[in-house]
């Protein structure tokens, strides 16, 4: 397994593969025209494995291919102790 990891702040979201940092992008520089940031609203998680579409054609692709996820965990930045894990 992997673990992928984000860490968003009221500044900034991170992402990490394995602990090696991938990308950032400045929350400030995230907003639309008429002032709206959609990084600033309430969010859900939502585990997907699309298949197609702008990920390519999965037409040539051997089925069925397995996508295991061993565990989701949230934390809240208030409190450590406020903690929100999934474990399958």
């Amino acid at each position: 397994f992997h673990v992928w990891k984000m860490h968003w702040t009221e500044d900034f979201i991170r992402l990490y593969l394995d602990e090696r940092f991938l990308n950032e992008i400045d929350l400030s520089e995230a907003d639309y025209e008429d002032g709206f940031n959609p990084f600033r609203q309430p969010h859900y998680i939502l585990l997907n494995l699309a298949i197609g579409s702008n990920g390519g054609d999965p037409s040539s692709s051997q089925f069925p291919l397995k996508y295991e996820v061993d565990y989701v965990r949230v934390f809240s930045g208030k409190s450590r102790k406020q903690r929100i894990s999934y474990h399958h």
